[in-house]
């Protein structure tokens, strides 16, 4: 830049400041150069030298987005003995992320989410000031959702001048329904009984069945007629080959993938042996 010259003043007090403004173009590094000019036998004396500058306001950075279930229960019971009941899933998603902002500003944050096949976003949660939060997900049907965080500099910065940086989650599953058996069908003989049905989810692949006779602590696993949890459809087939004489209860249990369990009971008699 062209040398700018600070005459001397006689009037000023000792080492008053004295202005001069830059004029070079905005970089990331600057250089001075100060060159004295003595009069007589008097010496320019510089107490110090000081650069003020603006750093341009730049958006913040989210550099990612965490969603997972709180942990639900075990099912497990101090005699160690397993529940009649499943354990409930979890409904209450988690969600984390990890912001910064380069100029160190404060950040706040604006939470929405969008259902799938759906051009608009809905608000969550508004003026975040931590970096989580939990959805209590029975609030909304089921079905596949994205989070979209927004994070503002605005408490540090001009509305004008303030920044946001967006991030959005992959598609999230919220699947707070038990599956559907149907088709159940019972043909009980002397001794045995044989059942039958489907299992269906609207949105989650069936991952266990078992059942249960007259009420007892202890579930027989069950697999599939194709032997393989793989669909959201499977058929099931119990064959109990020995029962008692008399009335008994059959329970049907299936679970789908996120832990929601359907109960389905069947009664039925066994008659006596024949002579």
């Amino acid at each position: 830049s062209p040398p700018q010259v600070l005459g001397y003043d006689p009037e000023a007090a000792p080492l008053a400041p004295r202005e001069a403004r830059v004029t070079s173009p905005p970089a990331r590094f600057l250089q001075y150069r100060l060159a004295f000019t003595g009069r007589d036998h008097v010496t320019p004396v510089v107490g110090r030298a000081q650069v003020t500058y603006v750093v341009p306001n730049l958006k913040p950075v989210i550099s990612s987005i965490q969603a997972s279930y709180s942990n639900s229960a075990d099912g497990s019971s101090k005699s160690g003995k397993r529940k009649y009941r499943a354990p409930e899933p979890a409904a209450t998603l988690d969600l984390t992320w990890e912001a910064s902002d380069p100029n160190d500003d404060q950040l706040i944050y604006d939470l929405e989410y969008q259902p799938a096949g759906s051009a608009k976003w809905l608000p969550l949660f508004q003026d975040l000031e931590d970096t989580s939060c939990e959805w209590d997900t029975r609030l909304v049907p089921d079905g596949r959702y994205i989070i979209r965080v927004t994070a503002s500099d605005r408490p540090d910065n001009p509305a004008q001048m303030a920044k946001t940086a967006v991030r959005r989650t992959d598609p999230i599953l919220i699947d707070n329904s038990p599956p559907l058996i149907e088709k159940l069908d019972q043909r009980a003989s002397r001794r045995g009984v044989r059942i039958t049905a489907t299992a269906r989810d609207a949105l989650s692949p069936i991952q266990a069945a078992s059942y249960n006779i007259d009420s007892a602590d202890q579930w027989e696993p069950l697999l599939p007629d194709d032997l393989i949890y793989d669909s959201t459809q499977e058929a099931i087939t119990i064959n109990i080959p020995d029962l008692a004489q008399g009335s008994h209860v059959v329970t049907l249990r299936v679970i789908d993938r996120r832990g929601n369990a359907k109960y389905e009971g069947v009664l039925m008699e066994i008659g006596p042996e024949p002579r």
